[in-house]
């Protein structure tokens, strides 16, 4: 199943027992598929039976890893019916260990500590941000803090995708928009980043909900050619005579240079997350953010929060006075 369209000569079949090797090497609707393929007739009393094999790693390690031993993928009906079962090199009693061992040390970090130790966790790093670059603090410690800014930087994306459209393979990019403040030391926090799949009007719509619920500053819009100048001029417009002050990003520059500024001068200055919960936890918008970030840049995974990141830090860091952008110069150019 090297594309989507290999999932054509399985429609209309019918299977009593299924296996997959190295379930991480597919993407999760592929594996929903197939799973609705498994079926049989009332009157046949052979059990049917779905069963994977992997190891950690590859592009399907998050949603694998949720399936099948956080158990928390939303589409799971029945825990119960999930099984997890363990195992390593070690149990391969055929196996020469020293000469695998000897291959297995010759990996980097991550790709050893998946296949050796079967570690699930075991993320790939990217080469310009780190999870210990960003310091979570709770909400409640983030209340105690003078600040004096606050800001939500959006890169825009207007696709909307349906069941039916993940069931065909269809990933298109998120809108994403990332909240920022600073205070009167200049020390910057990320609030709140937030990503969704929506088209046009219902994309406008959940952009002016969300900023009435930041009561930030300003909104800043990427105006991103993927999605057209004007369509960010218009969610400008709207957002401005509904009270908003807003601005531009730059959408012209190269992300992964900016990404490099931006990455430089959080490991000289720090960055906080206000992401812990009343207990301590952290919040799952944050996991998936530090999974992203981390990992950037990979073709493989979404970066569309990150950009929105990037470009909001340095709008807070740098601008000095917050103007409003005249629509209908930018309309006329």
């Amino acid at each position: 199943m090297r594309n989507i369209n290999d999932l054509d000569t399985y429609q209309g079949s019918e299977y009593q027992f299924i296996g997959i090797d190295e379930l991480t090497q597919l993407e999760r609707f592929k594996y929903i598929y197939m799973r609705s393929r498994v079926r049989k007739t009332k009157d046949n009393k052979l059990p049917t039976q779905l069963m994977a094999s992997s190891n950690p790693g590859k592009r399907g390690n998050k949603w694998v890893r949720e399936r099948f031993i956080e158990k928390i993928d939303n589409d799971i009906q029945d825990k119960s019916q999930i099984r997890f079962i363990s195992s390593s090199y070690l149990d391969n009693i055929y196996l020469d260990r020293n000469d695998y061992e000897e291959y297995l040390m010759g990996l980097d970090r991550v790709t050893r500590e998946q296949l050796m130790n079967g570690n699930w966790y075991a993320s790939v790093k990217g080469q310009l941000f780190d999870e210990s670059d960003f310091h979570i603090i709770s909400h409640d410690e983030y209340m105690k803090i003078p600040i004096i800014k606050i800001i939500r930087y959006w890169d825009l994306a207007a696709t909307e995708v349906l069941n039916d459209d993940k069931l065909r393979g269809c990933d298109p990019d998120y809108t994403a928009g990332v909240l920022l403040a600073k205070d009167l030391n200049g020390n910057i926090y990320i609030l709140d980043s937030y990503e969704f799949q929506l088209e046009s009007r219902n994309l406008i719509n959940e952009i002016l909900n969300t900023a009435a619920r930041d009561k930030s500053d300003v909104q800043y819009i990427e105006l991103d050619g993927s999605t057209g100048k004007n369509f960010g001029l218009l969610i400008i417009d709207e957002l401005n005579r509904r009270g908003f002050t807003t601005g531009t990003g730059n959408s012209r520059e190269n992300k992964i240079d900016r990404a490099r500024r931006v990455s430089a001068d959080i490991q000289k200055n720090g960055i906080f997350l206000v992401g812990k919960d009343r207990t301590g936890f952290t919040k799952k918008w944050v996991m998936d953010f530090l999974e992203k970030i981390t990992a950037y840049p990979n073709e493989a995974i979404h970066d569309d929060c990150v950009v929105a990141f990037t470009g909001g830090y340095e709008k807070i860091v740098s601008e000095k006075q917050i103007k409003r952008v005249d629509v209908d110069r930018w309309y006329s150019t």
